[in-house]
């Protein structure tokens, strides 16, 4: 990332896995980061990788999630907000955006971590 032409952002995500075969990119099946990466490229007309503080697996809820990504500079955070939340599939939706620090990671800067398991019996 060249920081002069390049900014992160902080964004918190709330998906319906229920469709998903989990958060990480797989070549065989629908994905909630290759959503997100797709709608950045059509965005932008570049590939954008997005890191999360967490991965799901199959048919996982998340909500609160949070991600990161660099984009150029021209973009606000509301902007990318807006235009991810109109791009992206009704079942993946981005409920807030921040410049972060350059040295933000999601994984590695969490405080902390919190899971709900529901099950149907």
């Amino acid at each position: 990332m060249n920081p002069t032409s390049e900014r992160r952002f902080r964004l918190t995500v709330h998906y319906d896995g229920t469709y998903f075969f989990g958060w990480q990119i797989q070549a065989w099946g629908r994905t909630v980061q290759g959503e997100m990466e797709a709608a950045l490229e059509r965005l932008t007309g570049a590939r954008r990788p997005v890191v999360a503080a967490g991965r799901t697996d199959t048919g996982v809820h998340a909500t609160g999630q949070v991600v990161s990504v660099s984009l150029p500079t021209r973009w606000e955070a509301d902007e990318i907000q807006r235009a991810l939340n109109a791009a992206l599939p009704n079942d993946i939706w981005v409920e807030s955006a921040c410049v972060a620090d350059p040295g933000f990671h999601p994984r590695y800067s969490a405080e902390a971590r919190s899971y709900r398991y529901q099950l149907g019996l």
